[in-house]
């Protein structure tokens, strides 16, 4: 490792410790979005298998300080005195525990009809572009664990926490049917998104994030990712779009008991997915800082808006390069498609916008104000999932039935706080309208004069 490359790893975790000690905790947006970089470009930087551009790496150093920097001028320096605290008996919404199992219910059977329209599609593009009503089903993949990380929060029995769980169930069984190893991922940002934001509105920001309790917890979620992944990666390589469920679990037993040999092979294999996106980044901007392309002004953030609107149809994607010796990725961070959207040096000014806007919304939230929640989701899944919140109309749908739900959610609690307000005691009349006593030697009301 080289001092070029590591100065820049050790400038932004010394800043997220930084970031975290100034805003008071790890989930304040600056803070977080700082220990996510912090995570992805530290396990690149120790692992040395990449070569890296030490610009690329300051380049994201400088975009994880603007994006605290609009924080810091979106929530303010001095916290507002009209916080109200929201404990979770206040906040419980009967109505979530028929809208997880539905939406779960309703994702779960997307699964089977696509399956079912796969084995008779008759060519790629109908695999690829299925009917818009498949579309629409899959959006309550999406919201089912959103709500789940939600109710999760407010819960504190064993049970209902599994009820909460379970909402994660959809995503994991398309995962196994579909192979798609990017939906493990999703569908657990999706959830702490929902979970994370209703425990800062609990206890005001102030969420504790490094304990024993859950650095075990996402040990053993590392290691059940990892096993799943590697399931699904040797079923992608018999995977034929139209295979019997019977055959799918067959491929699957087969995986189970595969040699170690091959087991490192599949590692090789599918290793960059997850750790080479900070290389990706690198190998892209030193060769598009000297060829920059056109900004497609958005294209990258709502490609899925733009295919639905027949403004542009979706095509390959962002560029592709080659991380390692006959390995090619177009995973680029974050940062590789905002600078794909608005240009390299745009990009920038994006991320601290947004940091500007995001920070005005966990302010609200921190002060009591639900309404915030969609907000904070959309952020929480964009820097957990890697910077893909827009792309895909049904996750857009799913952000928008998120935001109905907790406004109807805000409408019920403050309909349930005007009856509580009528039924106190009757209010003190102001003393500017109460009746004064008389002057001294002048008759009261009704009295006679002497």
């Amino acid at each position: 490792m080289s001092f070029d490359v590591a100065a820049p790893a050790v400038a932004l975790i010394v800043f997220t410790f930084f970031a975290r000690l100034q805003q008071g905790s790890w989930f304040a947006p600056g803070a977080f979005n700082a220990l996510y970089f912090s995570f992805i470009v530290g396990m690149t930087v120790l692992l040395g298998d990449y070569k890296l551009w030490p610009w690329a790496l300051w380049w994201m150093f400088f975009g994880v300080v603007l994006f605290y920097l609009g924080n810091l001028a979106g929530e303010g320096y001095a916290a507002s005195d009209e916080k109200k605290t929201r404990p979770p008996e206040e906040l419980r919404h009967r109505w979530l525990h028929v809208a997880i199992p539905t939406s779960a219910a309703l994702g779960i059977s997307q699964i089977f009809l696509l399956h079912s329209y796969l084995m008779v599609a008759p060519t790629f593009d109908d695999i690829y572009l299925p009917p818009k009503q498949y579309t629409v089903l899959f959006t309550f993949m999406h919201l089912a664990p959103i709500l789940g990380g939600m109710y999760f929060a407010l819960e504190s029995s064993r049970f209902r926490r599994s009820m909460a769980l379970l909402s994660v169930a959809p995503h994991f069984l398309s995962a196994i049917v579909f192979s798609g190893r990017s939906g493990i991922v999703n569908v657990l940002a999706l959830f702490f998104a929902g979970y994370f934001s209703l425990r800062v509105l609990f206890e005001r920001g102030k969420v504790r994030l490094f304990t024993w309790r859950l650095i075990l917890l996402a040990a053993v979620m590392g290691l059940v990712i990892y096993r799943l992944a590697f399931f699904i990666t040797m079923f992608r390589l018999e995977n034929t779009y139209s295979m019997p469920f019977a055959d799918i679990f067959d491929v699957y037993q087969r995986a189970f008991y595969a040699s170690a040999e091959k087991q490192e092979d599949i590692w090789e294999g599918f290793r960059h997915a997850y750790t080479g996106g900070v290389a990706a980044f690198s190998v892209w901007l030193e060769w598009r800082w000297y060829q920059p392309g056109e900004a497609s002004w958005g294209y990258e953030l709502i490609s899925g808006t733009y295919e639905l609107l027949g403004w542009r149809t979706r095509g390959a994607g962002l560029d592709l390069v080659e991380v390692e010796p006959g390995v090619y990725s177009n995973v680029l961070t974050r940062y590789g498609q905002l600078a794909h959207a608005f240009g390299i040096y745009g990009s920038q000014v994006w991320i601290f916008v947004v940091g500007l806007a995001v920070g005005w919304v966990y302010r609200r939230l921190k002060e009591g104000s639900i309404l915030g929640i969609p907000i904070m989701v959309i952020f929480y899944n964009d820097v957990l999932a890697g910077g893909y919140a827009f792309n895909y109309n049904s996750m857009n749908l799913a952000y928008f039935l998120t935001a109905v739900y907790v406004i109807l959610w805000n409408w019920s609690l403050q309909s349930q706080g005007r009856p509580a307000e009528a039924s106190e005691g009757p209010r003190q009349v102001p003393a500017l309208l109460q009746p004064r006593a008389p002057l001294p030697g002048l008759p009261r009301h009704g009295q006679a004069p002497r």
